[in-house]
């Protein structure tokens, strides 16, 4: 198995409310072809953002070949590549690290 994700949550800081945008996802992805859809609003940016190493999960594991990507995001970045609809410079990003 190569992406294994692990009760995976994300919320979001939006002035004094806190918004829940992904609650407990796990997931186990095999090599192939894997599509990704759902509902507008259904928070997919959020995870691909998280699966590209630009966003932290709040809580939860994503192992990319057995190892954790927050921990070794370079090992996914090596292999991963991601283009949103809408792209922008990411701020917390270095200038190598956005390379």
């Amino acid at each position: 198995m190569l992406l294994d994700i692990q009760s995976l949550s994300h919320q979001y800081q939006t002035g004094k409310h806190t918004q829940l945008a992904i609650k407990l996802l796990s997931l186990q992805v095999r090599p192939g072809i894997l599509g990704l859809l759902s509902a507008n609003g259904a928070e997919k940016s959020s995870l691909m953002r998280i699966l590209a190493t630009i966003t932290k999960p709040s809580q939860g594991k994503i192992l990319w070949q057995g190892q954790n990507i927050v921990k070794s995001p370079q090992l996914l970045r090596n292999e991963l590549g991601y283009l949103p609809e809408y792209f922008g410079v990411y701020d917390q990003l270095s200038a190598i690290e956005f390379l």
